[in-house]
């Protein structure tokens, strides 16, 4: 697996001009255990948009930071090799169809 550092090269992320930051998705990013960073270019990451993981079937486990805010619609969706995921106790809105086909999820926390 590539460093987290390399991880978060190959990511992609809209920063905001009010201070904040989403991830958008894994873009290069070919490993299958995610470490989504606290910050990207210095702004706190607060938004997983829809879709972030989108069919990313591949993917065993993520692992969100304690500045995420929102957790966007279908953020997992076909993630079928995730088994269990921890949700910060940051994240004040959360979609309903976050885990869309995520076959193997056993555990949110």
């Amino acid at each position: 697996m590539a460093s987290r550092t390399d991880q978060t090269g190959k990511m992609k992320f809209v920063t905001s001009p009010i201070g904040n930051c989403t991830f958008m998705g894994t873009g290069e990013c070919n490993d299958t255990e995610i470490y989504v960073p606290d910050t990207y270019e210095g702004k706190a990451v607060t938004k997983l948009c829809p879709r972030a993981f989108y069919k990313r079937g591949d993917i065993t486990a993520v692992h969100l930071p304690e500045t995420l805010d929102i957790i966007g619609q279908c953020a997992f969706e076909g993630c079928k090799s995730i088994k269990s995921i921890r949700i910060p106790k940051s994240v004040t809105y959360f979609c309903y169809e976050a885990f869309v086909a995520c076959e193997c999820l056993e555990r949110v926390e």
